[in-house]
């Protein structure tokens, strides 16, 4: 009976054991699906464009091209209408009206009133064409930033098709598809931002022209119009022409002129007195004559000649205050000037180049692999 079951027990071995080796020789069939293809959903759908509602400052479709200005003809507009400008010129007539009356008297103040009138009316003149300049680039920039947002919204419509398509084959998700549609609407509303920035540009230039001015756009170059100088020869320049630095050395002349004025100022005046008159008393005809001399002991101007000289010593340090002061602000402006010329170079010399050249190759391979 033991020998019975030892033998059972082996030959049941045997048989898992070999239905084992039937099963790996003979596996299974793989679970296929009953209907193949049913399963796929649509990638989703490119996002509408921003609708009319908010357009609200945009030109009619039959006004979008308007005139266009020159940074020349916005200068001579500014000199013919701009109110600070207009504002100079009447003070220049009220000042010159003074200068005629006060020649009417003895010892007329002409030369500084006269030096004067000038720098306030060069000062005026530079500010307002100097900003003219600044809005007229600025606005410029702006119009070129439209044009290269509106290049960036075709290609980033492109990129959403593109993704469309790589998900309907299989080579893209949803959510890739889904980024993509947000960076389009993105790049849609940078289109905006980019339209209303120039506009805004545009309205403020004309406020400096002082006259109003068609909606347009302006025509120039972004590019220096001359070779880029050395720092020192822009400080030189800026020096030369600088209207403030201008009005501190007229300032100083007349504070020169004082203290020499004042130097001569306590030589006393000798006064010379003679006449004839009757003696009615004596019944005789009598001679009158004297001499007055101030003698300057005490009181010979010191203190007017020392702060004269006080007033030309202080004045001395303003001109040189504003020189530093000029040299400063010139220091900014030329570091961003700078970086931004070299920035452009490498920019229009090499990163464009070989960005086009890169979009060219991917382009020219997806054509080619679809």
């Amino acid at each position: 009976m033991p020998r019975f079951l030892h033998v059972a027990k082996l030959a049941l071995f045997a048989t898992a054991a070999g239905a084992a080796a039937q099963e790996q020789l003979a596996p299974p069939a793989a679970l296929r699906p009953s209907a193949p293809g049913k399963s796929f959903t649509a990638p989703p759908a490119i996002p509408p464009a921003p609708g009319e509602e908010l357009k609200i400052d945009v030109p009619q479709e039959g006004d979008a091209v308007g005139p266009v200005y020159a940074l020349d003809e916005l200068l001579t507009l500014a000199a013919q209408n701009n109110p600070t400008l207009r504002q100079a010129q009447l003070h220049i007539s009220a000042d010159l009206a003074k200068a005629q009356q006060a020649g009417l008297y003895p010892n007329p103040v002409f030369t500084y009133q006269a030096e004067q009138i000038g720098v306030d009316s060069e000062t005026d003149t530079f500010r307002v064409c100097n900003d003219v300049r600044l809005h007229f680039y600025q606005a410029l920039a702006a119009g070129e930033t439209l044009a290269i947002r509106r290049e960036l919204l075709k290609s980033t419509e492109d990129a959403a098709v593109t993704s469309q398509e790589a998900y309907n084959m299989g080579q893209a998700r949803r959510p890739e598809v889904r980024r993509a549609n947000i960076t389009l609407q993105r790049a849609r509303l940078d289109l905006l931002s980019a339209e209303n920035a120039e506009r805004e540009s545009f309205r403020a230039l004309t406020s400096l022209v002082g006259v109003t001015l068609a909606e347009g756009r302006v025509k120039g170059r972004l590019t220096p119009e001359r070779e880029p100088a050395s720092f020192e020869a822009e400080l030189g320049r800026l020096l030369a022409n600088s209207p403030e630095v201008a009005a501190a050395r007229a300032k100083l002349a007349v504070d020169r002129m004082t203290v020499q004025r004042e130097r001569v100022e306590w030589t006393p005046d000798i006064v010379a007195r003679g006449g004839a008159g009757y003696n009615f008393e004596s019944g005789e005809t009598v001679a009158v004559a004297g001499v007055a001399l101030e003698v300057p002991i005490y009181d010979r101007n010191q203190g007017t000649i020392r702060q004269a000289q006080a007033d030309y010593a202080r004045q001395q340090q303003e001109v040189r205050r504003i020189e530093f002061q000029l040299q400063n602000r010139l220091a900014t402006a030329y570091q961003q000037y700078l970086t931004a010329l070299q920035h452009a170079h490498e920019y229009e010399r090499v990163i464009l180049p070989e960005s086009k050249a890169a979009y060219a190759e991917l382009l020219e391979s997806y054509k080619r692999d679809r």
